[in-house]
């Protein structure tokens, strides 16, 4: 069975997918990587994966509606509007 690995590399601004050590895809994204690794994973051949795996990357983040499809009121919690924090200026 052969080992994936997702490491970082270059000026800490490229991540690149490692086969049994040698290195398969990179890309400036750790998300892209890993959906390609996912879709391999799957039995996607590697054009087909690295399709799946851009389409994933440029999809939007998920509204407060979607995020909220499975949500159940069980206290005081309830998903934040804005679940990333943003940095002062």
């Amino acid at each position: 069975m052969p080992a994936y690995r997702i490491i970082q590399f270059g000026w800490h601004d490229s991540f690149a997918l490692e086969i049994d050590g040698k290195m398969s895809v990179t890309h400036s994204s750790p998300v892209y990587v890993a959906a390609y690794l996912d879709a391999i994973m799957r039995g996607a051949d590697e054009r087909d994966a690295s399709l799946i795996a851009q389409t994933i990357y440029k999809r939007p983040d998920p509204t407060l509606t979607e995020r909220q499809v499975h949500f159940t009121e069980t206290g005081p919690w309830r998903p934040s509007r804005q679940p990333y924090k943003r940095g002062k200026p």
